[in-house]
C-alpha cells in the first residue's frame, strides 16, 4: 500500500511554466449553503470547479450542479464564470486579473516588448500599456456589468495572439 502511495506522488507534477492566474474581480462568488446544504458535497463541487483544466470541463460542471440543485444562484455562475477567466487567461499568457477602482489590471507572464505598438492598435482606446501589464479603464457610467467587460477584453487579446501567430 505504500509503495502505491509512493508511485501516485511521483506521478503528480505541477507546470509551473504556465500558472493558474488569479482572477480578482470584486464579485460575490460561492456556492451558497441554502443551494448545497451538505458541507461535504458543497466541496466536492469547490474541488471540481478549481480543478477543471478545460471549458468543457467546467461547463459539465455547471451542468451537473444545474441538474441535480435546479437553478444556479449568480454566486455560483460568478464562481463557474471567474474560473472560466482563468483558464482563458491562462491559454493567452495572463498571470493576474484585479479590479481596482475605476479599472482593470491585466498582468502578463512576460514582458509585452516590441508588440506595445501593435497591441495599442488592436485594442480599445481606455487601455495603457506597460512591460507586463494592461490597465483598462473602466467606462464612467459601465452599469456595473464587468463580466461583459472582461469578455470583450480577453476575446480582443485572444484574436490579437493569433493575428501574431499567423504573421509569425
Amino acid at each position: 500500500a505504500v509503495e502505491g502511495l509512493r508511485a501516485q506522488n511521483q506521478k503528480i507534477q505541477v507546470d509551473i511554466s504556465n500558472p493558474t492566474p488569479l482572477v480578482s474581480i470584486a464579485i460575490p462568488a460561492h456556492i451558497p449553503s441554502d443551494f448545497i446544504s451538505n458541507l461535504s458535497a458543497r466541496l466536492d463541487f469547490y474541488k471540481e470547479i478549481e480543478t477543471a483544466e478545460t471549458l468543457e470541463q467546467l461547463k459539465n460542471i455547471s451542468e451537473s450542479l444545474r441538474d441535480r440543485f435546479g437553478s444556479l444562484p449568480e454566486p455560483i455562475k460568478n464562481l463557474i464564470y471567474i474560473k472560466r477567466v482563468s483558464l482563458i487567461s491562462q491559454g493567452i499568457g495572463i498571470e493576474s486579473i484585479q479590479r481596482q477602482q475605476g479599472m482593470i489590471l491585466i498582468m502578463f507572464n512576460s514582458e509585452i516588448g516590441t508588440l506595445a505598438n501593435r497591441l495599442k492598435k488592436y485594442l480599445q482606446k481606455n487601455i495603457k500599456i506597460g512591460h507586463r501589464q494592461l490597465t483598462v479603464y473602466l467606462p464612467p457610467r459601465s452599469g456595473g456589468d464587468i463580466k461583459l467587460f472582461i469578455d470583450n477584453v480577453l476575446s480582443q487579446l485572444g484574436q490579437f495572439i493569433k493575428s501574431i501567430e499567423t504573421n509569425i
